[in-house]
């Protein structure tokens, strides 16, 4: 039974990363306060014990929500608010050494652990909530209610990752036709092709009105970002 007067306070650079803990958290019973990722956690907890409010027990934070050296802050933490407990993440990282999760706990931290991998989508969340439970002492997870959601989750991360790999190759496989697409710009309303060298566009033969009476091409001048 989770303890009601306990709180995760979430911060996270990526909206899918943050999204994924709140949802499985809650799948937990689990209360979150998910905050922007540019929140000034310093001066949100010294408000809210001026407050009297409760603190939360477990800050999970993204590395890149802290700036430069995000270990400023949890030894700030550790001296203000030892019984805060901060789990780092980092999902742009493959892997965490052990002496770089030794080192942040030196510093501060209760652990350093990896966001929400593709590769092993279900197997990392897992690790997640139960690390967060260990930081919460509460007994353990309920599986059950655990998995459908992370396979939800997981179907969405997979359908989030193909689209962006789509929109980046703009679906065009670049190694088998040895071309590259031209951003399309837009004057008025209307897309507008960007020409290649000489101010022509790809595979482009000039008419009889487009060229000079001597074959020349007509000289293509540009004007907010539209070629004429």
């Amino acid at each position: 039974m989770i303890d009601s007067q306990k709180f995760v306070l979430l911060l996270q650079t990526d909206r899918f990363q943050g999204l994924v803990w709140r949802t499985v958290l809650d799948s937990q019973k689990i209360s979150v306060i998910w905050e922007p990722a540019d929140t000034d956690l310093r001066a949100n907890l010294v408000q809210m014990e001026q407050a009297q409010m409760r603190l939360p027990h477990v800050l999970i934070l993204d590395v890149h929500c802290l700036g430069d050296n995000p270990y400023v802050f949890c030894r700030w933490c550790k001296e203000f608010y030892p019984a805060i407990k901060i789990l780092l993440t980092n999902h742009t990282r493959q892997e965490v050494s052990q002496p770089e999760r030794d080192w942040a706990m030196y510093q501060g931290a209760a652990d350093l652990v990896l966001g929400f991998q593709q590769t092993n989508f279900v197997g990392s969340a897992i690790l997640c909530v139960r690390r967060v439970f260990e930081l919460l002492e509460q007994d353990d997870m309920d599986g059950a209610l655990l998995i459908p959601v992370l396979l939800k989750l997981e179907q969405d991360y997979r359908a989030q990752a193909a689209d962006a790999t789509l929109a980046n190759g703009h679906g065009v496989d670049h190694a088998t036709t040895n071309q590259h697409p031209l951003p399309q710009q837009k004057w008025r309303g209307r897309p507008v092709v960007t020409p290649t060298q000489n101010g022509q566009s790809p595979n482009h033969t000039p008419s009889k009105d487009q060229s000079g009476e001597a074959g020349q091409p007509k000289v293509r001048r540009r004007y907010r970002g539209a070629w004429y």
